[in-house]
C-alpha cells in the first residue's frame, strides 16, 4: 500500500511537484497553528499582558 501510494504521487513531474508543494503548505500551516497554540498557552514575550 504505500509503495503504491508513492508511486501514484511521484508518477510525473507534475505529480512531484504537487505533492512537494502540498505537503510544505501543510507542514507551514502545522507550524503557524503550533506557534499560536504555545503562545496562547504559554503568554511570555511582547504579547503578554500583566
Amino acid at each position: 500500500m504505500p509503495t503504491t501510494l508513492y508511486t501514484t504521487l511521484t508518477a510525473t513531474p507534475w505529480a512531484l511537484a504537487c505533492t512537494t508543494a502540498l505537503t510544505t503548505t501543510a507542514l507551514s500551516l502545522l507550524t503557524a497553528l503550533a506557534t499560536i497554540l504555545h503562545e496562547d498557552l504559554h503568554p511570555k514575550g511582547r504579547h503578554h499582558r500583566p
